[in-house]
């Protein structure tokens, strides 16, 4: 009978201690505290904002409104206990927001309250949070090879902000060939760094005989000069001037828009007024000069590996097409091909890259029989001159 007894009095301590029991059922006062300005304290019209207050997910509290910057947005909720939660979360609340400015800003998120299990109260520094909003000028100079600004050209873009497309325009720059517009950011300290890379304007541009260009601006990068560039910019002024080529200038431009166009080479370029005529052993060569993106590491491939993979990524891409457009020209003996690669040790962290210029100068009749499959890669490196760093080499591909 003793024994019974003293499980009786153990299972009363267990629930009279118990927080369910004990815990406070009177309700709780929440308060939350939205702070919007702007960074200079300027008025803003036509600010919306959407919020709520949840309570274990269910909606509490829910409202959407048209107001003018700045603004304070006072969010007052009467909290009853939740008697399905656990006895730490009863009184938990979530204050959820949307803001947004049409066109030119979006920002959402959320406050939550917290719990003082020693005295059961809400701890009001946590249910208050400022967004200070910074506008952002965005400018676009377009220009052509020269500087010269470039009227009428066609931007596309569409404003990002808090990865919520908020504009999507089409304008033309102006006489000084520029467009400009604005976004805002939210500026506050805790929102910064994770806001900062959400708020972008992505842009193409496009004008007739011109090829297109993108991109993006940024805070951090609210401005930017495009040149737009023409097919005749990748010739050599020289060559343009000449009164020798003239069939062969148009020809060459259509080899050009096939390289750029077609993407022929995805880690390399073709350098701007780069094509030209030149003499080599008193023979004519049409040059074009590549700069590779590349990085090669020095401790694995020498010079001579570096070139052999030139070869095989640069020069053997664009023979074929070389000679389906330029290969019936008389005007010429070969080509001249430029290929601009880069070396440095990856063993060093601040290792600089070191440039290698490697020419390779291939008759025009070879040319034609490697594109006929009469002749193999390594027949085509015998029968050139190849220069690196001006200084005559053989390439062994094997």
């Amino acid at each position: 009978m003793k024994n019974i007894l003293i499980l009786i009095s153990t299972s009363l301590l267990f629930f009279s201690c118990s927080p369910y029991l004990m815990e406070n059922k009177s309700p709780l006062r929440h308060t939350y505290i939205l702070n919007i300005s702007e960074e200079q304290g300027k008025t803003i019209d036509k600010l919306e904002v959407s919020y709520s207050i949840k309570q274990s997910d269910r909606i509490k509290l829910d409202t959407t409104f048209t107001t003018t910057l700045p603004k304070t947005i006072l969010a007052d909720y009467l909290v009853y206990p939740d008697e399905k939660a656990y006895s730490f979360e009863r009184y938990k609340t979530k204050f959820e927001y949307v803001i947004k400015i049409n066109d030119y800003f979006y920002d959402d998120g959320y406050i939550t309250s917290s719990y003082d299990g020693s005295s059961w109260s809400i701890d009001k520094s946590i249910n208050e949070k400022n967004i200070n909003l910074k506008k952002i000028n965005y400018k676009l100079v377009v220009t052509d090879i020269d500087g010269v600004p470039i009227e009428d050209a066609k931007v596309e873009y569409t404003n990002i902000c808090n990865s919520q497309l908020m504009k999507k325009s089409e304008v033309f720059t102006d006489s000084n060939g520029e467009i400009n517009t604005y976004t805002y950011k939210n500026n506050s300290k805790d929102d910064y760094y994770s806001l900062l890379s959400n708020t972008t304007l992505d842009f193409k541009i496009s004008k007739e005989g011109y090829y297109n260009k993108s991109g993006t601006l940024t805070p951090s990068s609210p401005s930017e000069t495009i040149n737009l560039i023409k097919p005749i910019d990748y010739l050599n002024k020289e060559f343009i001037s000449s009164s020798k080529g003239e069939k062969l200038k148009a020809t060459t431009i259509k080899f050009i828009d096939l390289i750029l166009l077609q993407s022929l080479l995805s880690d390399s370029y073709l350098e701007l007024q780069s094509i030209n005529l030149v003499p080599f052993k008193e023979k004519d060569y049409l040059t074009f000069k590549f700069i590779n993106t590349n990085s090669y590491n020095s401790l694995k491939l020498n010079k001579y590996d570096i070139g052999k993979l030139l070869f095989d990524e640069v020069i053997r891409k664009i023979l074929n097409p070389l000679n389906d457009y330029l290969g019936d020209t008389k005007e010429f003996y070969g080509y001249d091909l430029i290929v601009v690669g880069h070396t440095k040790s990856f063993a060093d962290e601040y290792a600089s890259n070191q440039k290698i210029n490697y020419r390779f100068l291939i008759p025009n009749g070879v040319v034609k029989s490697y594109k006929n499959k009469d002749i193999s890669g390594q027949q085509v490196l015998d029968a050139s001159v190849i220069l690196m760093d001006d200084e005559r080499i053989d390439l062994k591909l094997q």
